[in-house]
């Protein structure tokens, strides 16, 4: 089975084949980027047809050969500058091999056995398959995610651009497996209920996003302070390129802006909400909301053919429309993060502040 392979035409392409029974790894050497064949043939596997593999193969050590010479595939692609895309595909494979060997150490118990046990100088060690105690319990620690929220994790990785790592996976890992504890603990309990985090828990998982959302009137008109916000440690959580959409009304667009800076972002445009029912003015009667864009490094913005405005109702739960968070989904890349949330969203990790945080 090939991850990469060559063109039909017999053209070098930088090739990288794993046979998965015969457990075969093969990168030529002396290839640059003008050797890449720019169709199909040069492209990683459908995902489906190496989870399918990765679903029969009843062996650690075969999933950890995969899982060694994906990682091989992964730094081959990172080093030769064959694009984004490519390694992330890799890297993803490595980690659903993880996964897999996850879910298999755990069954086997390798973590001790019974010591009282007449075969325990027979039973099989970590040692004997190659894997350290850390690898083991990264791995346990991956394959403890949902199948579900796994696969909405790498979706905001491969789909918007950004590089998926390792490290990202076990952060986002150690976050749920932190929440779950402390549900189980009855500790708090609101975040039970809501599926969301705490400022204090985002800040310690450690992801850095590449799209917050927020709005300076959060909830029913309880809005933090101006200073408080201005004070929120966002650039610990923000990405070196990434975007920042902040909703905002005409009276205080000058504070969204010094709020922007104060975050570390750039304001560069402005998008508009608007909506059939007016409110109150001083002087036109307002039927519309702001939402302030700013930009921190020279992150892209993904789709330059979208409108600057929409016209919706608000929802009857209010808030501002689902429609906006899915057209920032399309122009911001990810992982995605909306701040003051008070429900769940789908594909986006939801955080509350309060005023103290």
């Amino acid at each position: 089975m090939g991850i990469f392979s060559k063109s039909e035409s017999g053209g070098t392409t930088p090739r990288a084949d794993v046979d998965l029974k015969q457990g075969e790894l093969v990168i030529e050497s002396g290839m640059d980027k003008s050797d890449v064949v720019k169709d199909s043939s040069g492209e990683l596997l459908a995902l489906s047809e190496v989870q399918r593999a990765l679903s029969e193969i009843e062996s650690v050590e075969d999933i950890k050969e995969i899982r060694d010479k994906a990682e091989a595939v992964r730094k081959y692609v990172e080093s030769a500058g064959l694009g984004l895309e490519m390694q992330n595909k890799a890297a993803e494979l490595k980690l659903r091999a993880e996964r897999k060997a996850g879910e298999m150490l755990a069954e086997m118990k390798l973590h001790g056995g019974d010591r009282r046990s007449d075969e325990q100088d027979d039973r099989l060690r970590l040692t004997d398959l190659g894997i350290s105690k850390d690898q083991s319990s990264r791995w346990q620690l991956l394959a403890r995610v949902p199948a579900k929220l796994f696969d909405d994790f790498v979706a905001q990785f491969t789909v918007h651009q950004v590089e998926l790592t390792t490290a990202e996976a076990l952060r986002y890992a150690r976050t749920l497996k932190a929440r779950k504890e402390s549900a189980a603990t009855g500790g708090q309990p609101e975040q039970t209920d809501s599926g969301l985090l705490q400022w204090p828990e985002l800040v310690e998982a450690g992801i850095k996003f590449g799209c917050i959302y927020a709005s300076l009137d959060h909830g029913s008109g309880n809005a933090m302070p101006l200073e408080k916000l201005r004070q929120l440690e966002i650039e610990s959580i923000a990405a070196e390129q990434s975007h920042c959409h902040l909703w905002t009304s005409h009276e205080q667009s000058n504070h969204a802006e010094s709020i922007l800076r104060a975050w570390g972002f750039e304001p560069r445009d402005i998008f508009i909400w608007v909506k059939p029912k007016r409110g109150p003015g001083e002087y036109w009667r307002r039927a519309h909301e702001l939402l302030m864009l700013g930009v921190r490094g020279d992150c892209p913005f993904l789709d330059k053919s979208i409108h600057s405005w929409i016209q919706a109702n608000r929802p009857r739960h209010g808030g501002k429309p689902s429609k906006v968070r899915e057209l920032i989904e399309t122009v911001s890349p990810g992982p995605y993060l909306e701040l003051f949330a008070d429900r769940p969203a789908r594909g986006w990790q939801c955080c509350r502040v309060s005023d103290d945080s």
